[in-house]
């Protein structure tokens, strides 16, 4: 796949409906026609499904976002992968984190356990696989089909769009400014797994990343830092693995 950036740059600081605009002749584009996919990034503030306009409206992410990118409203983009990223907060609740049981189980199951129950013979494995394939390969699809939408949060949490990290080696005074962790750790794992992964397999990557990490935030009525979490969370509606093959890879020395 060869991705290009639409139009050459990026839309920035928009009222509502210039950024609909936009999104909607984007999404009818008739050169989709000629590609396999796109992506669509959305950074900015928000709230529980929606996201802000430069002036604070709210825009629907679902119904006046997505909706741009179904099978009727973008028939170039019918059956084909529709990726989107939202870095905003989904509401104002903070994750504080939970501890983990370190308790493992040993317990294993026998071959005499095995559900094998499911399935009769090896027959009948192949005859549902095959009915399953002729139905996605199918000429007509769901108008929503086919989605993957990667949120920074999951619903009603913050996202921190900078990630203020404590250098304890210096002052209080010294504070590194990285931006956005989620997509920092999205470009990071699809730099390195790209090539070779399919999306879910890297957004299960990056999900396990970003949520495992602390996030170093003031209080801002205390003024001293605490540590919060921030958990991505990565729906879809798409049927098949979604390989992006960027084209390169440099190796790291």
């Amino acid at each position: 796949m060869k991705f290009e950036i639409y139009e050459g740059r990026a839309i920035v600081d928009k009222a509502k409906n210039v950024i609909l605009e936009y999104l909607k002749a984007f999404a009818t584009d008739k050169r989709h026609m000629g590609y396999d996919s796109c992506i669509v990034v959305i950074m900015g503030h928000g709230n529980d499904g929606i996201i802000h306009d430069i002036y604070g409206n709210a825009i629907d992410i679902n119904h006046e976002i997505l909706s741009l990118f179904n099978g009727t409203n973008a028939p170039g983009l019918a059956g084909k992968p529709k990726f989107f990223i939202f870095e905003a907060c989904r509401g104002g609740n903070f994750d504080e984190g939970a501890v983990i049981n370190q308790q493992k189980s040993s317990t294993q199951v026998s071959n005499s356990q095995s559900p094998n129950y499911l399935y009769e013979s090896n027959n009948d494995f192949n005859n549902i696989s095959k009915f399953l394939f002729e139905t996605h390969d199918a000429q007509r699809v769901s108008l929503y089909s086919d989605f993957l939408v990667f949120y920074a949060t999951v619903p009603t949490m913050v996202s921190y769009r900078y990630d203020l990290n404590y250098d304890l080696a210096n002052s209080p005074e010294m504070l590194a400014l990285e931006g956005s962790k989620f997509i920092a750790v999205i470009y990071e794992v699809f730099y390195n797994f790209a090539h070779i992964r399919d999306l879910e397999y890297m957004a299960t990557i990056i999900k396990g990343r970003v949520g495992s990490q602390q996030v170093l935030v003031v209080n801002e009525q205390t003024k001293k830092y605490e540590i919060k979490y921030q958990q991505p969370q990565f729906v879809t509606t798409n049927g098949k693995k979604y390989f992006m093959f960027p084209g390169v890879y440099i190796e790291s020395s």
